[in-house]
């Protein structure tokens, strides 16, 4: 319709209506993406001129937090000398729709690396739970946990006083 007059399914109200539209790009910053629509409705034959000039503003923004799925985590042995061990962290699995490029923090309850790029982790004997935080260009984020377990693999020593006597009574 123009002017709440419906061109359609009579098109003898109007002679010759056409319709042209420009898009700009305004701004385009990674995250947010802004145009401007310049819509002009025009009739070229009875009257000749411009009917309705209209200014559009799109605005396309990157609010979708990036997907992530953890490891299934595991159990780990320290290697008999003492009662840690390190551990290399696995890659998750990652994607987000807008940005390539993911950043990634590991973070566990005594612990946090932050941009984690490879780096290993000593852990005590127990079980930890451990939290991957990813962000996509745009600060949104996605969270998953999982949990390890250390096993003491250091058999107990008996350390014996020879000159101690204890007497039961």
């Amino acid at each position: 319709s123009i002017f709440g007059e419906a061109i359609y399914p009579d098109f003898n109200f109007y002679c010759n209506v056409g319709i042209s539209v420009e898009t700009i790009l305004v701004s385009d910053d990674g995250c947010v993406k802004k145009f401007m629509r310049m819509w002009t409705i025009y009739e070229d034959w009875c009257t000749e001129g411009v009917l309705v000039e209209h200014t559009q503003v799109i605005e396309i923004a990157d609010f979708e937090d990036p997907e992530i799925t953890c490891p299934s985590g595991g159990t780990f042995y320290t290697d008999g000398t003492q009662c840690a061990t390190e551990i290399m962290f696995e890659e998750p699995e990652t994607s987000d729709d807008c940005s390539e490029d993911l950043v990634l923090d590991i973070s566990w309850p005594v612990g946090f690396i932050n941009n984690w790029s490879g780096e290993t982790a000593t852990f005590d004997v127990g079980s930890h739970m451990i939290t991957y935080t990813v962000y996509d260009g745009c600060e949104n984020s996605a969270t998953c946990t999982f949990n390890i377990n250390v096993v003491d693999q250091t058999p107990p020593v008996a350390v014996c006083d020879q000159n101690t006597v204890v007497s039961l009574n």
